[in-house]
């Protein structure tokens, strides 16, 4: 059987790729493809924010699924929920917005890391 995206993660899929194509990137340095979850067998869409030329680590991978959008290497279940106030493409927005800059969006800081002087970026 044959496994399919979500409504939500077809159209994040959508306007990632044709926001790269119309900035003049290729789609193909950003690692596109997909990923099943393995909890519960749901396949989602994945990029990277980075081009792998500067993520070989592929640690800036993002995967949309249906209902979320989650970090490839992170397992602490930080995620940006897709729901009617923010829809698959304004998350996509997001996504391209972090690429185009190349200012990729690392996952939500828990209550803890915002009290010390954590600093993603010297976890990557």
């Amino acid at each position: 059987m044959e496994k399919t995206l979500g409504k939500n993660a077809a159209i994040f899929e959508r306007h990632v790729i044709t926001g790269l194509n119309l900035a003049g990137l290729e789609v193909k340095d950003y690692s596109p493809g997909y990923l099943t979850d393995e909890t519960t067998g749901e396949v989602g869409f994945c990029i990277q924010q980075l081009s792998l030329a500067r993520d070989p680590d592929l640690e800036t991978m993002v995967v949309c699924f249906e209902d979320r959008l989650v970090w490839a290497a992170q397992n602490d279940g930080s995620e940006i929920v897709i729901k009617d106030e923010q829809p698959a493409s304004l998350v996509a927005v997001l996504v391209l917005a972090a690429i185009w800059t190349a200012d990729p969006m690392y996952p939500p800081r828990c209550q803890e890391c915002e009290e010390e002087t954590y600093d993603p970026q010297k976890t990557h």
